[in-house]
């Protein structure tokens, strides 16, 4: 099976973004990402859910092809925040402005440069 390597920006976020979610072992995914990206713990959950995951996960249960895709998923969201001009997702009004773009599950498969 072929898998995409990652590459400047992409593996740069991704390391971030590993790290981060391993911070407190403790912790759900989702308290870590909020946490460490300032998204609201509701619109992680959706982001999360939309994209085929329990908002109960831990880190620690996600393979490694899954971490890479949440990376891309969020990197996506967080590079667009700047479009919607805050400094906080507001997920349902990401959702509207974004899903002209492309739909919340395939945020992953974009191809993100």
């Amino acid at each position: 099976k072929d898998k995409e390597e990652l590459t400047g920006d992409d593996l740069a976020f991704f390391l971030k973004f590993n790290r981060n979610i391993f911070k407190q072992r403790r912790k759900t995914l989702v308290n870590n990402i909020c946490a460490s990206f300032n998204i609201s713990k509701e619109d992680t959950s959706k982001i999360l859910l939309e994209n085929g995951f329990k908002d109960t996960i831990r880190s620690e249960a996600l393979s490694v092809e899954e971490i890479v895709n949440l990376s891309k998923i969020f990197k996506f969201i967080l590079l667009n925040i700047k479009y919607l001009q805050t400094d906080t997702i507001n997920y349902g009004q990401f959702t509207q402005r974004i899903d002209q773009q492309s739909p919340p599950q395939k945020y992953a498969q974009k191809n993100i440069k």
